[in-house]
């Protein structure tokens, strides 16, 4: 993957978490040091500059170490559930995004995460990204400010938190540190996503009565599927009506799949199998859309 080296990476760094890393990311490290991605969207960053501030920041990972970040100010941090840190098969990493206050844990072992924060193909890239099409795109964020520094990201002048437009005119350039402190301090640390809203448990088929959808929901249930399958290729599917707000919700069954609320006039909000049933439902009502033209329908 094309990448521009950013700096160095200090010794005391590469000494004293080396062994919590992929060879791949240490030899990095060494050989090369901090990166950016051409398009300037993912980091492999020194932890050292936000170390002091981790447990604050994050105080549901206590000894978060920060391997990665995204020019939004996503971090992706390793940390162990275990006390012998030294054991390297027991760290997991996390992708945290402050500007929307939740985070997301991804794999049980630390790898090169470049690939995965950047593919469409995986449950992290689109979430890292841009958030299922929600608000600022990223190259309308660099089109307008420019292509943040290594120690710098995008970052809302009025938070999320506190109602702040997620627009390009609410945007600035800040330093990647003060900016996360400013986060947490307006609207608290981050929160783990299942704990936000737990996935519920799916109740016996059998003991739901047979649900027949109506001409109207069956065209919906329609266009929902065809989007889902211009994501991914799965064609088993589910529905839900949703008749508070005259739609219906499909999702696809099985690991990494989508889920898709569609509406009359061609209003849908997609999300991936990161988001639970209610909390895209939760985003459907505050009014969150993805632009219909991002499935590339033929109209």
């Amino acid at each position: 993957m094309p990448y521009t080296v950013a700096g160095p990476v200090s010794q005391e760094t590469i000494e004293r978490f080396g062994h919590i890393v992929s060879i791949d990311l240490e030899n990095v490290w060494k050989d090369e040091g901090q990166l950016i991605t051409a398009d300037g969207f993912i980091r492999a960053i020194d932890p050292a500059p936000l170390l002091p501030l981790m447990d604050q920041l994050l105080p549901a990972i206590p000894g978060a170490v920060p391997l990665f970040a995204t020019a939004w100010g996503d971090l992706v941090v390793a940390h162990s559930d275990t006390p012998d840190h030294a054991l390297a098969e027991k760290h997991k990493l996390t992708l945290v995004l402050f500007r929307f206050g939740f985070y997301r844990h991804f794999l049980n072992v630390p790898v090169l995460a470049f690939d995965l924060l950047v593919s469409e193909d995986t449950q992290v890239g689109p979430l890292a990204r841009d958030f299922h099409g929600r608000g600022v795109a990223y190259a309308d964020a660099v089109a307008a400010l420019g292509v943040p520094e290594i120690d710098e990201c995008f970052g809302f002048v009025l938070p999320l938190s506190a109602g702040g437009a997620n627009e390009v005119s609410n945007l600035t350039r800040r330093r990647l540190v003060e900016h996360l402190a400013f986060l947490v301090q307006m609207g608290g640390p981050p929160r783990d996503l299942d704990e936000l809203d737990p996935p519920k448990t799916a109740p016996d088929p059998d003991d739901l009565p047979e649900r027949v959808p109506t001409p109207a929901e069956s065209q919906l249930i329609e266009q929902g599927s065809a989007l889902l399958l211009k994501v991914n290729p799965t064609e088993d599917f589910d529905f839900r009506p949703l008749p508070e707000f005259g739609a219906v919700y499909v999702w696809q069954r099985g690991f990494g799949t989508g889920q898709i609320i569609v509406a009359p006039g061609d209003e849908v909000l997609y999300g991936n199998s990161m988001l639970s049933d209610a909390q895209l439902i939760e985003l459907w009502r505050q009014g969150r859309r993805t632009p219909i033209e991002k499935f590339d329908v033929r109209r």
